[in-house]
């Protein structure tokens, strides 16, 4: 087993990965920190844990996912964005189920879901359509040094949620 120190070495010897993967053999692998990722692991989703389904769905819907009706009752509710690719929400109720050592939910989190919008306009007018419902607004929209309009709302249950529009080469700082 390699130190800490030993993977970073290695780390610093290896040549940047690209940010779609590395072209071997005429295809595209996809690569972690330049080396390629195991065909067996691919990027599923996101689960959270939320204490009221219809308040978590009400906030959802406004940020523009696709909400299906009756979705607000439900206990556990599983929204296809593209590309295999899902966010689920879950009860306590229903991730008790299957996980009793689950440790409930937290406020305290680094991690921010992220969602593509249109534009740079959209992003201000979905921070003004959050805050005005009441959702307590992060981050008003600022001009990213990495080239998008960006924002952040926490949805009902604390998770910060970050809005961004697509990436204009010309304002990267």
């Amino acid at each position: 087993m390699r130190s800490f120190e030993e993977e970073q070495r290695r780390e610093r010897r290896r040549e940047p990965a690209r940010r779609d993967g590395d072209l071997r053999d005429g295809a595209l692998v996809p690569t972690v920190y330049g080396s390629p990722m195991p065909a067996e692991t691919s990027f599923l989703g996101v689960h959270l844990a939320v204490a009221d389904m219809a308040a978590a769905m009400a906030f959802y819907r406004l940020a523009g996912l696709p909400v299906p009706d009756g979705a607000d009752g439900e206990g556990h509710v599983q929204l296809d964005v593209g590309g295999g690719v899902h966010i689920a929400f879950s009860t306590p109720a229903v991730i008790g189920m299957y996980d009793p050592g689950w440790r409930g939910p937290s406020t305290a989190t680094a991690t921010v879901l992220q969602l593509r919008l249109a534009s740079r306009q959209a992003v201000n007018d979905m921070y003004a359509s959050l805050t005005e419902a009441g959702y307590r607004g992060h981050l008003p929209p600022i001009d990213a040094f990495w080239g998008n309009r960006y924002c952040e709302v926490d949805d009902p249950d604390g998770n910060a949620v970050g809005f961004q529009s697509p990436t204009d080469d010309a304002r990267r700082a």
